[in-house]
């Protein structure tokens, strides 16, 4: 027999966001496939493995200096909508933790990720992701306590004041997402996803591919909201990112290697 079973409050939460963003935002969907081949090749070259979610972190935050107008969101407070332009690059990651054998979706932010390598920006992640919720207040709330009414109340209060107080969000939030969440390097399958946020640019890291040739290309699906980007924004920022990742500065990727 079918269960038919109520939500737990992290998927009671995940969806209140999901539809919180489908409901204030329009987005224009762009999938790009970059040739990341001398980026793969120096990184073996110097024993180190490649990590496309650390590259593509890398190039949002070189992206974010290139084009600093970019780096702007859309909030709703009572008082009128508001754009902010953030004075400082922030890069919002939502990544499935460890959490000591019970993996949990977390988001975590990388804060300049301009200023640090590929290799740092990895070993960023790779120490958030095998933690657990014990410092993460939300996530630790989420996992903790059951969907009722009062817990679901205290969310949409938390979710109200991130998304109605524009300073409060710039002083922790960014202007820019990454997610590798739908990254399936799995042979024989081909997977473009697009991720999509708040933010003004979503880049979705699908998977990396290797020719028969031996060239590398990088899956990216990219959500572009429309409600905070003109279509040529878009564009550029899309011609931009696949110029820093296909024709890389080396010493801003990997400087300890260099």
């Amino acid at each position: 027999m079918s269960l038919v079973r109520k939500l737990s409050l992290e998927e009671w939460f995940t969806n209140h966001q999901l539809n919180y963003i489908a409901r204030k935002y329009c987005h224009n969907n762009v999938t790009v496939d970059i040739d990341v081949t001398e980026l793969v090749t120096f990184a073996e070259s110097k024993g180190l493995k490649f990590s496309p979610t650390a590259a593509v972190v890398k190039a949002v935050g070189l992206l974010a200096l290139q084009r600093p107008k970019l780096n702007r969101g859309l909030f709703f407070p009572p008082w009128g909508h508001r754009i902010v332009e953030f004075d400082s690059v922030r890069v919002n990651l939502p990544v499935l933790i460890a959490n000591n054998g019970s993996p949990m979706l977390s988001a975590m932010v990388i804060d300049s990720p301009d200023k640090k390598s590929t290799t740092e920006i990895h070993q960023e992640i790779r120490t958030f992701v095998s933690g657990d919720v014990s410092d993460k207040p939300i996530s630790r709330f989420v996992a903790n306590r059951s969907n009722h009414f009062i817990n679901r109340c205290l969310l949409r209060i938390l979710h109200f004041v991130v998304f109605r107080f524009p300073r409060l969000h710039a002083s922790k939030g960014g202007g820019f997402s990454v997610s590798s969440l739908v990254n399936q390097d799995i042979p024989g399958m081909t997977v473009r996803g697009v991720a999509k946020g708040h933010t003004s640019l979503t880049f979705g890291v699908s998977g990396l591919k290797k020719s028969p040739e031996g060239n590398y290309t990088l899956l990216i699906g990219m959500g572009v909201n429309h409600s905070v980007l003109s279509g040529v924004e878009g564009m550029d920022a899309c011609s931009a990112l696949t110029a820093i990742l296909s024709e890389p500065d080396l010493n801003q990727f990997y400087p300890e290697e260099s």
